[in-house]
């Protein structure tokens, strides 16, 4: 993988982890990785100027979150199977709603997973006393 992919212009209006985070998901939805490991924490850390710690917990997030899967001994790889039922949620949600794409190309796309508007559900009244 090339360097330059992985150079981050980074605010201090959010959090390192977050910015590094959105940075990666965007790579894996581009398909960056491939079926290649991505650099090591020590390595991405290194790359990005940032400690380690903040390295391994992004990418335990993205394990958590299904983007990445870690093969032990082996590095952090990206999950496949997830980008692609990822990639036909996004082409369906996309082909029903155009504007669905361009909010959920790199996060979780949360109109996908919601069933019912939460707008739609009545109030729930309790009496003054409860």
């Amino acid at each position: 993988m090339s360097e330059h992919l992985l150079h981050i212009d980074f605010t201090r209006a959010r959090g390192l982890q977050e910015q590094i985070r959105e940075h990666l998901t965007t790579m894996i939805h581009q398909n960056h990785f491939g079926d290649r490991a991505l650099p090591s924490c020590r390595k991405m850390a290194e790359m990005l100027k940032v400690s380690r710690n903040t390295i391994v917990l992004v990418y335990e997030k993205l394990v958590d979150e299904g983007f990445l899967i870690s093969r032990e001994r082996s590095g952090y790889f990206v999950n496949l199977d997830y980008l692609s039922q990822n990639t036909q949620l996004v082409s369906r949600a996309s082909s029903l709603n155009p504007s669905v794409s361009d909010s959920c190309s790199s996060s979780i796309c949360w109109k996908d997973r919601l069933v019912r508007d939460l707008s739609s559900y009545q109030n729930i009244r309790k009496p003054s006393d409860w």
